[in-house]
């Protein structure tokens, strides 16, 4: 199973946080992480704009479903993704805003396999 994927902002929008995984999924792989921390996260997340929009949204500090699923652009080669997700405002100790995560995880192996079980359930 393939390890969660996170994407983190700071509280002015930029990227502080982008694991490998992350990354790959993104459109950011085989870019040196340090390129990607601290640009903002619109320009760091440009491949996948829908992805930086949630972002940016969470940093109002409004509660956000506690899961969703969003569709990421096409990556070359790669078709369009679904991925499942979780966002969260990130709180200083005195309750402020600081920034906001993304932790989300591909759901296209789950999708492929549940329309393998229709199909077979459709040839019985």
């Amino acid at each position: 199973m393939e390890r969660a994927c996170r994407v983190a902002i700071d509280a002015q929008g930029a990227v502080a946080a982008l694991n490998a995984a992350g990354q790959r999924l993104l459109g950011c792989a085989g870019v040196d992480p340090g390129a990607v921390i601290g640009r903002a996260c619109r320009v760091a997340l440009a491949a996948q704009p829908v992805v930086a929009e949630r972002l940016l949204e969470a940093l109002d500090g409004a509660e956000r479903p506690s899961r969703a699923e969003l569709t990421l652009s096409p990556q070359g080669d790669r078709p369009a993704l679904t991925i499942g997700y979780t966002i969260a405002a990130v709180r200083d100790p005195a309750g402020a805003v600081a920034g906001a995560v993304l932790q989300f995880r591909d759901l296209t192996p789950y999708e492929r396999n549940a329309e393998q079980e229709r199909l077979r359930e459709r040839h019985r």
